[in-house]
């Protein structure tokens, strides 16, 4: 056996050892600019080598690595590994000195010769915290034992599960490889690199043709409980594996009886449940003080089984997404160690590991040149700053490429040899010419930056299928074509590509288009697409259109997602875990996204602008330790999988730049919607004349359920405590359980009617659930009375021609869960039923709305029913002959003092309801991203207001955020009026709404406040899904106004416990209000106070008292 001894660097740096001011150095020389070094100063960054090496004519031997800082040429401790079947690809490590500003260091390789590679069967890894053994003869030489220094534990039982899986072929193990290659391949001054490389063998011994393997690099390091390890897999073609697992730790027994993770977290004790449990960030085996995590390797998943056994699982959901190409790679962090608080210290390293730092690779003499223009760019303005902007964008763009002398010698003006560059404004798409187009990058030619990231992604994937066998072949846009032309002449604002005759011949004549319009006032690009005269039986399935990589620019980089409110992620300090979004849908609910970086100036818009809000997916993921962020749409086209389909995307696909924020995106995308979305609203001066002027107005919302007698007298008196007009939502209204025998909701519990009277006659407006989508399978208790007789022919039905269902939380009196089939909007049956209930609850009841849930909260399902008349599977059809005209229908034949609403926001169906339910709007990092585009134009209301140990402030956090995002609030039970602690500035929060409810009504979200200073932050538990931490600041500011009004109002919250100063700045002009000199009106919830006069820039300090709201009105001065 090899024992390898990790040790501190120290003790390796025999010569420290010499200073660097001695050595001479070649006229260029290899410098790497690191961002964000992390503070414990452990550097771990991939980098490519060979093209700068090559230039700096410097051979790369690893083992004689040496890196000095810059400018003082402090040697500093680093090891480089390359790849597998790489020389000069791979990652660097250093120990680098805790530094806020980016970090220049200069590689060489004259360094004198460190220890070789050496293989082994077996090979020890011992540090301070474990001892580690690999095997080549068991679990395809992946660790058989884990050692726990100090406690003695020994780790035995663990089983590698790592696998791929095909549905034909059955499981691929590479634990089968009892022949495994394990060798120790850099035991430098960092960390000791352990390499082992296996072959994936099936668990019946019959090979397969592509010849799957994997090799996998540990690295353990020294001065650390930390273990990194990177894998990739290769396989001879692209064959199409279904699951593709990684780092699945297995055991049967009870070695670690107890898993930990987060965010939020999670815990438990392991007992045999076959239950799963995903962790977004981190997560962790632990047994007393011994622990083994991962972390920085995307979802962690924890399985708790009997049979199968238990595990620890890094990148889960990568293992089911499969893999269908030659190559895949991943990575991973462990913590391997004993600690008091084990679960506590892998939360901190998750939060700040080395996976999230950034380098940049050139040579010096390059880089001072980039230095020389960034200073000329900060002091050129318009034309001037576009011209260097354009000119460090090239030559950063000719680096990034490998071509080092036309980086250094390339003239300002000239064109780019071999790339193809078409301008839009300030924004340049850069396209490289071969078996197809390739998107070389974005550049920002005001700011110099380049925005995509290296390794960017095709433009499109297209998928077709075999109509007879169901084979897929896919298609890319830079490869796999005989021909690729464009048409376009300079300075025109529109450009075509062609793509024609793949080279896969039995596709036949199929030819792909793309139309790029290129607007120069706006830096924008729009994309439209279409496809066809794919041979027969080849059909059109689905396409990836747009897919970009964008690169994280710096430490302050933020990437907005459409995700119920909107959603801010830190991308720049923080790993992104993977957001997949139905569209339309109340978790998608509009088709943008962008990515910024306040600090550098630059971002990125990236939205669809598709005016019949067709069905789509979208994707934004980071492979562990990239520093880019992959933004992928997917849309399935109409009449998927039929000979001779066609494809023409919806509307356009926009890459816009981006000065600015999250606001200004969502002003770029409310400015199409209002133009061009079908769905968008007639406004008026005087609001949205369709809607009721109550509901308009209405500032707050009850929850309960059940009979009369159990929920009228405490909403009356909820009412009366809050002096205003209430909304109620009644659910359980009807005899039948709820989820459970829809849609036969009639007759209605005895005394509904009266109720609904007492109510309204108490200022209370009532509206009563339907669901909008599900028929039971078995409608009438455990018998199917209506369901295969009537509605299954007007179900949606999946490829196989079987009915969508779905089970919630119901059951039948047997036990058995409840199963409802989704219905097919565009059947009359399910149009008519829809239309006779709601009218019916009009009617009978008195209602003065009705909540028909799912509708804008559920994604469309394909329906493949060819009796329905609508295109098979993508499209538009579920909006355009579906939900739109059976909601026309309801709005027309009901009376126009009611209302309708459903449950969450997704976009498309907005005109046709007067609210949106947005009681999911749970997420940490909320932004008030779809109340800034539709704010006037729908009625947003309801949050869940849950229990927990942290209600009282999870109440006012939610409360103050439904006030300045412009909701009406609750969706509350009524009971809260006896909260002494809560109702106070629940109460506040209603009435100021209440005297500001016309903003919402007529007017829109304008800008929020700045709040500036030493203003904490407060954590609470909004018990979404079981723990769920939200953070955000104790003081909360919003700003509505009315252009037409030339009002504003700016509203603000303090939901601590203690009086907070801070300093409000707001710029008026910024927000379109006209003057220099202003009213400002002060008021709280009994009314107005205090008037005095401000300037159109407010800057001052203010002193916010404990859980308080207030507000300022302001209007121009005459």
């Amino acid at each position: 056996m090899r024992t390898i001894l990790g040790m501190g660097w120290r003790r390796l740096l025999v010569c420290g050892l010499l200073s660097a001011s001695g050595a001479a150095f070649a006229a260029d020389q290899i410098q790497v600019t690191v961002n964000q070094v992390p503070a414990h100063g452990l550097v771990a960054v991939p980098v490519e080598l060979g093209w700068v090496a090559q230039w700096c004519k410097a051979d790369v031997v690893p083992e004689k690595l040496r890196v000095f800082s810059v400018p003082d040429g402090k040697l500093l401790p680093a090891q480089f590994m390359p790849d597998p079947g790489s020389l000069s690809s791979g990652l660097l490590l250093l120990q680098a000195p805790s530094t806020n500003a980016p970090l220049q260091v200069r590689l060489d390789f004259a360094g004198p010769s460190g220890p070789y590679a050496e293989r082994a069967t077996n090979i020890l890894v011992r540090t301070r915290w474990y001892s580690v053994t690999h095997d080549a003869r068991q679990q395809g030489g992946l660790p058989s034992l884990i050692e726990f220094a100090g406690t003695g534990k020994k780790f035995s039982s663990l089983r590698w599960n790592d696998r791929l899986y095909h549905k034909e072929r059955g499981q691929f193990w590479l634990r089968q490889d009892r022949k495994a290659w394990v060798e120790t391949v850099s035991p430098g001054p960092l960390c000791t690199v352990v390499r082992v490389a296996a072959n994936y063998g099936p668990a019946d011994g019959k090979p397969i043709t592509s010849r799957p393997s994997a090799t996998y690099d540990w690295f353990y390091f020294h001065d650390q409980p930390l273990v990194l390890v990177r894998a990739q897999a290769r396989q001879a073609e692209a064959l199409e594996w279904h699951e593709a697992h990684f780092l699945e730790l297995g055991f049967a027994d009870n070695a670690f009886p107890q898993w930990v993770g987060g965010e939020p977290r999670q815990e438990g004790m392991f007992a045999g449940q076959d239950k799963s449990y995903r962790l977004a960030s981190w997560g962790a085996l632990v047994d007393g003080r011994n622990a083994i995590g991962m972390l920085h390797c995307g979802a962690v998943l924890v399985y708790d089984g009997k049979g199968y056994g238990r595990y620890l699982h890094a990148d889960g959901d990568a293992a089911w997404r499969g893999w269908s190409t030659t190559e895949f790679t991943r990575s991973a962090w462990l913590w391997l160690g004993a600690d008091d608080q084990p679960a506590e210290t892998i939360a901190r390293l998750a939060a700040a590991s080395p996976a999230a730092v950034r380098a940049e690779v050139g040579v010096d003499r390059l880089e001072q040149r980039f230095e020389t223009l960034a200073v000329q760019l900060a002091k050129a303005k318009g034309a001037e700053r576009s011209r260097i902007g354009w000119e460090l964008a090239a030559r950063r763009l000719l680096r990034q490429q490998g071509r080092i002398a036309e980086a250094m010698n390339w003239k300002a003006g000239e064109p780019l040899e071999g790339f193809t560059v078409l301008p839009a404004g300030d924004l340049r798409l850069v396209l490289l010419p071969d078996n197809g187009w390739k998107v070389i990058n974005l550049a920002d030619a005001s700011t110099g930056a380049l925005l995509l990231d290296h390794a960017n992604l095709p433009l499109f994937e297209l998928t077709l299928r075999h109509a007879g066998t169901g084979e897929e072949i896919r298609l890319t846009a830079d490869a796999g074509w005989e021909e690729a032309r464009l048409n376009y002449q300079a300075g025109s604002p529109s450009a075509l590509l062609h793509w024609r005759r793949p080279l896969n011949r039995a596709l036949g004549n199929l030819v792909i288009t793309a139309t790029l319009g290129l607007n120069a006032d706006q830096h924008r690009l729009s994309w439209s697409i279409s496809a066809g005269g794919q041979a027969a039986p080849w059909a059109l399935w689905k396409i990836k259109f747009p897919q970009v990589a964008p690169a994280i620019l710096g430490a302050e980089s933020q990437l907005l997602l459409p995700q119920a409110a909107g959603v801010l992620k830190p991308v720049g300090r923080e790993p992104l875990a993977r957001f997949h979004g139905d569209y339309p849908s109340g978790w998608m609910s509009i088709q943008m996204a962008a990515i910024y970086d306040p600090s550098a100036g630059a971002g990125l818009y990236q939205s669809w602008h598709d005016p019949d809000g067709s069905t789509k997916q979208f994707l934004a993921e980071q492979e562990p330790g990239r520093r880019n962020v992959k933004l992928i749409w997917e849309i399935p086209v109409a009449n998927m999988g039929v000979q001779g389909n066609r494809f023409t995307s919806p509307g356009m696909a926009v890459w816009q730049l981006l000065r600015g924020d999250w606001f200004d995106a969502a002003v770029i995308y409310r400015d199409w919607a209002r133009k061009e979305a079908k769905w968008y609203p007639a406004l008026t001066p005087k609001g949205r004349p369709d809607s009721p002027v109550w509901m308009r107005e209405l500032s707050v919302w009850a929850l309960s359920g059940g009979a009369t007698n159990e929920c009228v007298p405490q909403v009356l008196e909820f009412a009366r405590a809050l002096g205003v007009p209430t909304g109620f939502h009644w659910y359980n209204w009807h005899q039948i359980p709820f989820d459970n025998d829809y849609p036969h909701y009639f007759p209605a519990k005895p005394g509904f009617s009266e109720g609904v009277q007492q109510l309204q006659q108490g200022g209370v407006f009532v509206m009563p659930y339907i669901n909008g989508r599900l028929w039971d399978t078995h409608d009438r208790g455990t018998n199917d009375f209506e369901f295969t007789r009537v509605a299954r022919p007007a179900a949606a039905k999946d490829h196989q021609g079987e009915p969508y269902t779905e089970t919630y939380g119901s059951k039948e009196s047997n036990g058995d869960k409840v199963t409802l089939a989704v219905m097919c909007p565009v059947t009359p049956l399910w149009q008519n039923r829809q239309r006779d209930i709601v009218l019916r609850l009009f009617g009978e009841g008195g209602v003065k709305g009705v909540y028909m849930d799912q509708i804008a909260a559920a994604k469309p399902v394909l329906c493949f029913d060819t009796a329905h008349g609508h295109p098979l599977g993508g499209g538009a059809w579920w909006n355009e002959q579906g939900y739109w005209p059976m909601l026309e229908a309801i709005r027309k034949a009901k009376p126009a003092d009611r209302m309708l609403t459903t449950e969450c926001n997704a976009e498309p169906f907005l005109r046709w309801f007067d609210g949106y339910l947005t009681w999911h709007w749970q997420y940490d990092g909320q932004v008030p991203l779809f109340p800034a585009v539709y704010g006037g134009a729908i009625q947003m209301f309801g949050r869940a207001y849950r229990a927990g140990p942290t209600k009282d402030l999870a109440l006012r956090m939610k409360a103050a955020q439904q006030l300045v995002y412009g909701e009406q609030l609750g969706w509350i039970h009524p009971g809260v009026v006896r909260e002494t602690n809560n109702f106070p500035f629940f109460r506040e929060a209603v009435r100021l709404r209440w005297n500001f409810r016309r903003y919402f009504d007529v007017g829109e979200m304008a800008r929020p406040p700045q709040l500036i200073g030493d203003i904490p932050k407060v954590t609470a538990d909004w018990q979404w899904h079981g723990v769920w931490p939200v953070t955000t600041s104790a003081l909360m500011g919003g700003a509505w106004q009315i252009p037409a009004e030339k009002r504003l109002v700016l509203l603000f919250a303090n939901v601590a416990d203690s009086n907070i100063t801070a300093q409000i700045h707001y710029d008026l002009a910024e927000a379109g209000m006209p003057g220099t000199k202003f009213t400002r009106l002060s008021w709280t919830a009994e009314g107005k106070g205090a008037v005095d006069e401000t300037s159109s820039l407010i800057n001052e300090p203010v002193s916010f008292p404990p859980r308080s709201v207030w507000a300022w009105e302001l209007t121009p001065k005459p």
